[in-house]
């Protein structure tokens, strides 16, 4: 092959691999949020939604409620990759995922409900899940302001 044809393929290559380094790199550095599972925690929100939707907007009494509705929707949830049991495990941290109950959740700046949220933070931040699948992940001084009777 001619030094003319190799010159552009050999770029062509080179620009790949820096592609590629770049992207490795910009992954390590990816931030918390790159880590969760936004299916998991849509589907999370789907299902306590359901739950309010079914009960004409009332948020579950109580945990025993709500786990007693999540065993109604066993099948539901297998084939959503849930179980009861991991509604109530942050997929974040491993946690304990503590939903709302017995009152009308928080609404935040977008309008959204803040319907469950771990229990102990990690990296300094909690994992909260809002109405319609949509998180965030706050720091203490944000997640008391929203949920001030959380420990």
């Amino acid at each position: 092959m001619s030094r003319q044809r190799l010159q552009p393929l050999m770029v062509g290559v080179l620009g790949y691999a820096a592609a590629t380094l770049l992207l490795v790199v910009g992954c390590a550095d990816a931030p918390p949020e790159a880590s969760v599972d936004y299916a998991t925690l849509r589907t999370m929100s789907a299902f306590y939604g359901a739950y309010c939707r079914d009960r004409h907007a009332a948020s579950p009494q109580s945990e025993e409620a709500f786990r007693a509705y999540l065993a109604e929707k066993e099948t539901d949830l297998q084939q959503a990759g849930l179980s009861a049991d991991k509604m109530f495990i942050s997929p974040r941290n491993g946690g304990h995922m503590q939903w709302v109950y017995g009152s009308v959740p928080p609404t935040g700046p977008s309008g959204m409900s803040y319907i469950a949220f771990e229990t102990s933070p990690s990296d300094g931040k909690r994992l909260v899940i809002m109405s319609r699948g949509a998180f965030d992940l706050i720091d203490d001084s944000e997640f008391h302001s929203i949920f001030a009777d959380a420990q």
